[in-house]
């Protein structure tokens, strides 16, 4: 009785999907419910991406940010400043009022350097705040009260005098220095480039009292032509990213770049490698020697901006061969350098001239260049390379540059000597090395010339490709000096000859740690280039607006790295649009949540693994039906509408999709018999119209399909050999063959009725029969020549020789009469071609 109340209730009782569904839900949630929380192997790298994404837009926020506030901050405070026309539209003597505005907006705004302000007759005015940086007071050697440095440069008695006040925080006066300065304000770039309708901003250069780069806002001020200058150093923006780092608490791998377009490396939270790795010890030197050293204890030195490797600078700080070299010298004998850059190389000579400058290198060997001065003794050798484009042919003498234009440094000196020398060559003069190269490879000019090795260095810095290097002839080679020197004053001989000793002194490795370092041609072991993006990824990315704001994970060095990029706004005039990149390892990003994986995955395995039998068990009831009504579905989908069943099942749900599916069976069945139907009628009229466009063709389309059937159906049911690979599978293949016939002539539908309805298939404007009748008529004759030319040679066989002729006539005329029928069009063939 049981078992047949079970059964009943078993055929009637329906239960909601709904239902099955929460019961075999609750019941795997109870047991997954305890390793749930070790399935994160699923989202772990998606969740590591998501926090690092979030770190990096937070900090690219507070990046901008910040940048933001020293500008607004910076352009608000000289905008101020400048209307108070009292306070710094005058040079008064006393600027204790002046002084005392400036220390309180710098008390606000602890990131200000420095004050500045430059008269129109040359005076200067600057008061330094020590508290905003680090090295502030290290380099100004001031002590630990000292608040405030103050320099006034005025003219006192025809001569340039520089006077430093060190103050305490309520400006107590500690001490005093005066010297004697060339430094003019006017001179300086900041200074040239003010105007009074905005605040200018220069690039990073170096703050000649601190030597540590920096940035400057300046603007003039109205009628009296007065600069106000505002100071901030570059050096905070890589502290600031430096700090980024370690709050946001990042992977100590990780690299924070802000750069430009074109590469230039404007901040960093790792640090320029500067030097190389040889220690060199101060020189002993003689009484007559130090006392040269006392008069010269500090030396101003010239710094390119865009020479490298030779003399450059990366975000103000002076970097290359030379700049090194002269740092190794001074180290040598205890003179101290300041560093000058920000200026064109003609007027950094301008200075030099005007002796405002003590030294300036690197310089070739030239009658100009001893007319400025004296040369040291040779630092380094470059010889002189020319460079083309890969696809062009190699260079190998300078007469092969005749009528080309080649790219040569604006203002270099071997220029004079390139037009006297070769002045069928068109020189074509550009600002810098990078310029060269980009102008070679894209064509722009033939050729280029400069040192090999500066050439290398600029091309591995800014990824430039497609070019290759020549060496001069011997002839041309002869007339340019290679050797670099560093550029004295006459009147400093003393101090030129101390250098020249020095040189001589430096140690062979560190001259070979040098040249290795900066000046490497080896392409299997390139100088690592400094002051640009290290890798080209960081350039090409750039180019798809879609790379920014997200992790981009690139292959560098055979290493995966996540990249993320996002653009900053034109914050230090180097381009358009500064970016600020994060870099790091993929290693490192997932390394944290690695060891959870795979005691994740073990867990979840186990679990798994036990879970399956009453997965299986508890799904049965809902995969069983969906399995039966799959097969329902192929059915319909193989057009086998007449097997279609109704399923039976326990799920409401199931049980009313079931019903649906035979009654969609039956519609898509009865639609399809309409369809079948509504293209016959098509397929007929289109037929019906091919024949009615041609009386010669009429009832044609309508007979094929006819004759084609029944001869495909003999076909399909002979058992003869030839016919046992062909087969009607279905009917389905044989509506496909019937509508095939029934189109076999569609195209006529678009061709002319003068072809469908031409006299002989041989007609086009004229029936072609005639040609053909031609070719047999010269076949005639050529068989009458060849039977003379056999009679004339054997007269005895001409009874033989006439049965032949006549025979090939014959055969000639029953050709050209087949030939004739066929050009005959219809569709039963006639008796004779049978």
């Amino acid at each position: 009785m049981i078992f047949k109340a079970l059964n009943k209730l078993k055929r009637t009782v329906r239960f909601s999907i709904r239902l099955t569904v929460v019961a075999v839900f609750v019941l795997a949630t109870s047991i997954t419910a305890i390793v749930a929380t070790s399935l994160q192997y699923y989202f772990s790298e998606k969740m590591a991406l998501e926090s690092n994404l979030l770190h990096f837009n937070m900090t690219t926020q507070s990046v901008a940010d910040y940048l933001s506030r020293i500008n607004e901050k910076s352009e608000n405070t000289l905008n101020m400043m400048v209307k108070n026309t009292s306070l710094v539209g005058n040079n008064f003597s006393d600027k204790t009022e002046l002084r005392n505005v400036l220390s309180e907006i710098m008390e606000l705004n602890p990131l200000f350097y420095a004050f500045s302000m430059g008269y129109s007759n040359g005076d200067f005015y600057e008061i330094i705040n020590l508290e905003s940086g680090k090295i502030v007071k290290e380099r100004l050697n001031t002590v630990d009260n000292d608040r405030w440095v103050v320099i006034h440069i005025k003219t006192e008695k025809g001569q340039r005098v520089e006077h430093r006040y060190y103050f305490d925080a309520d400006f107590n006066l500690r001490k005093q220095t005066n010297k004697p300065t060339f430094f003019d304000p006017r001179e300086q770039t900041w200074f040239k480039q003010a105007n009074s309708e905005q605040v200018n901003k220069t690039k990073p250069y170096l703050f000649s009292h601190l030597q540590t780069s920096g940035q400057t806002y300046s603007i003039k001020t109205k009628g009296k032509d007065h600069v106000l200058a505002l100071g901030v150093m570059v050096d905070n923006i890589s502290n600031y990213l430096l700090t980024q780092q370690q709050q946001l608490d990042m992977h100590n791998s990780t690299q924070l770049l802000i750069y430009n377009r074109e590469g230039e490396i404007i901040a960093s939270n790792q640090p320029f490698s500067s030097t190389v790795e040889a220690r060199l010890n101060r020189l002993i030197l003689d009484e007559q020697q130090q006392k040269i050293v006392a008069k010269y204890p500090t030396i101003t030195v010239s710094n390119e901006t865009n020479w490298a490797p030779m003399d450059f600078s990366v975000s103000g700080k002076p970097k290359g061969y030379s700049v090194e070299y002269i740092n190794a010298i001074t180290e040598l004998l205890g003179i101290k350098v300041n560093y000058i850059n920000g200026l064109s190389w003609q007027e950094l000579l301008n200075l030099f001239e005007n002796k405002q400058i003590d030294v300036i290198h690197p310089v070739l060997n030239t009658a100009s260049n001893n007319a400025l001065g004296m040369l040291s003794t040779p630092m380094v050798s470059l010889p002189l390379s020319i460079v083309n484009q890969q696809n062009n042919p190699p260079i190998t003498h300078m007469q092969q540059l005749a009528g080309k234009s080649v790219a040569v440094g604006e203002g270099w000196s071997i220029v004079k000597i390139l037009r006297a020398q070769f002045p069928e060559i068109n020189l074509v003069e550009v600002p810098n090395t990078k310029t060269l190269l980009t102008h070679v490879a894209n064509g722009y000019t033939y050729a280029g010339i400069d040192s090999k090795a500066v050439l290398q260095y600029i091309q591995q810095q800014f990824f430039i490709d497609g070019v290759q290097y020549n060496q001069l002839d011997e002839e041309s080679a002869a007339l340019f000096s290679n050797d670099y020197h560093l550029l004295f004053h006459n009147q400093d001989a003393q101090l030129k000859a101390l250098f020249d000793y020095a040189a001589t002194q430096l140690p062979m490795q560190f001259k070979q740690q040098l040249s290795d370092k900066w000046l490497n041609t080896n392409p299997e072991k390139k100088s690592k280039v400094v002051g640009t993006v290290p890798y080209e990824q960081l350039i090409t990315l750039l180019d798809d607006d879609s790379n920014f704001s997200n992790l981009k994970l690139v292959h560098i060095n055979g290493k995966e790295q996540y990249v993320f990029i996002k653009p900053l706004s034109d914050y230090l005039s180097l381009a358009s649009t500064g970016y600020l990149a994060i870099m790091v390892s993929k290693e490192d990003v997932l390394s944290s949540t690695r060891k959870k994986i795979k005691l994740s995955l073990i867990i979840t395995a186990v679990c798994l693994i036990l879970i399956l039998p009453v997965s299986w068990f508890f799904a049965s009831p809902i995969v069983a039906p969906i399995k039966t009504l799959v097969g329902e579905n192929n059915k319909i989908k193989n057009r086998q509408f007449k097997q279609v069943s109704t399923l039976k099942s326990h799920i409401k749900e199931i049980n009313t999709l079931a019903s649906s599916m035979v009654e969609m069976s039956k519609s898509i069945q009865q639609h399809e018999e309409s369809q079948k139907a509504l293209m016959a009628s098509f397929v007929e009229l289109i037929a019906q119209a091919i024949d009615d466009k041609s009386p010669y063709t009429a009832g044609h389309c309508e007979r094929v399909p006819e004759l084609g059937i029944e001869l495909a159906k003999a076909a399909s049911e002979s058992e003869l050999p030839a016919f046992q690979t062909f087969k009607f599978k279905s009917d389905e293949e044989i509506e496909e063959f019937s509508l095939a016939a029934w189109l076999h002539d569609c195209g006529k539908i678009t061709t002319p009725e003068h072809i469908v309805d031409k006299g002989t298939k041989l007609e086009v404007i004229y029936n072609r029969i005639h040609e053909v009748r031609t070719r047999f008529e010269v076949l005639w004759r050529d068989a009458e020549l060849d039977y003379y030319k056999s009679l004339q040679q054997t007269p005895k066989n001409q009874s033989e020789l006439a049965k032949q002729l006549a025979a090939k006539h014959q055969q000639l005329l029953d050709d050209f009469a087949f030939i004739a029928q066929c050009n005959i069009g219809g569709e039963k063939n006639h008796s004779s071609l049978a």
